[in-house]
């Protein structure tokens, strides 16, 4: 297999995007206790796609992501298809082929809020802009729930406005042909829905929000 000591700019944004991803998927599979790894990239219609934003350097660009199997991503932008798999991924390093071409990347991830990629010669810096949005919501609109895993949202149980206590069912999840209901981990109202039944969600997908009691 050719590899390549740099990428350039519409190929290392793909990385940078894959690279994202995976680094998404690791962290939900180190906070979602009990759920078999394989269901953090399984969707009931094959590969699940997203359509992200990221600011690159400055640059907005649009992102649509799919995911395969075995750390596999089909990554379109700029008018550009790449086959991105990360093949090892390091806590500093990464490993990636990109239409089957070898490229090395030393990274740093920023908790999720940016991601400095250095590729050959050059450097890069990504913020996720869904979830630097999601991150503000976070400081002022209380409890956030989110989809543990890709799959099918069979049902919300609640409304906006409702009074939900911890414990109380709130959504019913169907991965792998099974269902997984989602409960409320806190005291409170349900503030806003962002999704809806018979969607596909992903790993770490904002549902709902809930405003927690006393705040």
């Amino acid at each position: 297999m050719e590899r390549r000591d740099f990428a350039p700019a519409l190929e290392a944004y793909a990385v940078g995007a894959a690279l994202t991803r995976a680094l998404g998927r690791r962290r939900a599979l180190e906070e979602a206790l009990g759920i078999n790894e394989e269901l953090l990239e399984w969707a009931s219609t094959g590969s699940l796609e997203s359509v992200v934003q990221y600011e690159i350097d400055d640059e907005v660009v649009t992102v649509r992501i799919g995911s395969g199997p075995n750390g596999s991503y089909d990554v379109h932008l700029g008018g550009r298809a790449f086959a991105v798999e990360v093949a090892s991924l390091g806590s500093e390093t990464a490993r990636l082929n990109v239409d089957d071409r070898g490229t090395d990347a030393i990274y740093c991830d920023e908790e999720g809020d940016a991601l400095h990629l250095i590729l050959g010669p050059r450097s890069y810096a990504f913020v996720d802009l869904s979830a630097a949005r999601g991150a503000r919501e976070a400081e002022t609109a209380g409890g956030r729930v989110v989809a543990p895993m890709h799959g099918r949202l069979l049902q919300i149980l609640v409304r906006e406005g409702q009074t939900v206590a911890r414990g109380d069912r709130l959504a019913i999840l169907e991965a792998m042909k099974r269902q997984h209901e989602i409960f409320s981990e806190v005291d409170g109202t349900v503030s806003r829905i962002t999704s809806q039944a018979d969607a596909q969600v992903g790993a770490g997908d904002l549902l709902l929000e809930i405003e927690p009691a006393g705040d």
